[in-house]
């Protein structure tokens, strides 16, 4: 989320709505309180209703602070800075800064420094502008129960990099053992070394079907034979439907990020192998939907029948 408006006019806009605004929805302002959770199309959520009782009424900044940082950790972007630089204690605020630009996507660095702001006005890091350095007060990755570890991955987001070769691993692990329902999986460059993973994590309690899209680039007869034995061992063993479609190469160039999406989860991904190879990338939420891969998947080819042409 890109916080793109000042931090004192999301707070009088809550405040506004709380006092029974109407039209909401017409300012930018409602669009980031509604991303946070604090307002629904109806006005302020029990969330935020909290958080403008602390501040508005009670006017008790202990309060205030308690409430606006429950809300912040549930940011999957607030998380993966916290969780990244948690392990590192004091830290340069223009490596906060070049962190927040790349989670958020976002290059105007004034933007970013509204997060440190709101984040420390949250007590979740020290910050002050007029100070080199910073300090991060709140860990994210703190040891839960496995259940409460699970619920708590739809509020996070990872940061993929080299310095962290167990953290990256156990950020995919963390994703697949919080998957419910279906798995909808899209990479153009699919490596078969996604049965290992699913294997070792997947849960049939948990998971009842597994879908895979890809493009045409590693099909092989080896990939197919570890397909055929991998799909009927998940169906008769833990009674998990694995199918995996193959696009055309034209089909798959123009899909370029890679998505995963379980139920009330969307993530964008780097490659599986930049994950497991402890290259650089990110782990992000994503605006794509169960009827974008479901649109996707309906012009691919199952993997077991699909023939790679020659020519291309």
């Amino acid at each position: 989320m890109i916080l793109d408006v000042t931090w004192r006019s999301i707070e009088e806009r809550l405040k506004e709505i709380g006092q029974g605004a109407t039209a909401i929805g017409d300012q930018r302002q409602d669009e980031v309180l509604l991303e946070l959770g604090l307002i629904d199309n109806k006005g302020l959520t029990p969330q935020g209703e909290r958080l403008y009782m602390a501040q508005h009424v009670l006017q008790d900044p202990r309060g205030m602070s308690d409430a606006l940082a429950e809300t912040l950790i549930r940011q999957p972007i607030v998380n993966a800075l916290l969780a990244t630089l948690w392990p590192v204690g004091a830290v340069r605020v223009s490596g906060a800064v070049n962190l927040l630009m790349r989670l958020t996507k976002d290059q105007n660095e004034q933007n970013a420094r509204r997060w440190l702001t709101v984040l420390n006005q949250a007590g979740l890091v020290a910050y002050n502008r007029n100070n080199a350095n910073m300090r991060i007060l709140f860990n994210p990755a703190q040891l839960t129960s496995q259940a409460e570890d699970e619920a708590r991955e739809r509020d996070r987001a990872h940061v993929i990099s080299p310095e962290t070769p167990y953290g990256n691993i156990l950020a995919l692990r963390e994703l697949l053992r919080a998957a419910r329902g279906a798995i909808r999986w899209w990479e153009p460059h699919m490596p078969g070394k996604v049965f290992e993973v699913l294997y070792r994590e997947l849960d049939g309690s948990k998971v009842n079907a597994v879908r895979l899209l890809s493009g045409p680039a590693n099909v092989s007869d080896t990939l197919k034979a570890d397909y055929k034995t991998f799909r009927g061992e998940m169906k008769k063993k833990r009674e998990i439907d694995v199918a995996w479609r193959v696009l055309s190469k034209q089909a798959a160039f123009e899909h370029h990020d890679r998505f995963f999406i379980t139920e009330g989860m969307s993530r964008n991904l780097p490659p599986l192998n930049t994950i497991l190879a402890g290259s650089t990338g990110e782990i992000l939420p994503s605006r794509m939907s169960v009827g974008d891969f479901d649109s996707w998947w309906a012009g691919g080819v199952d993997l077991e029948s699909f023939k790679v042409d020659p020519a291309t």
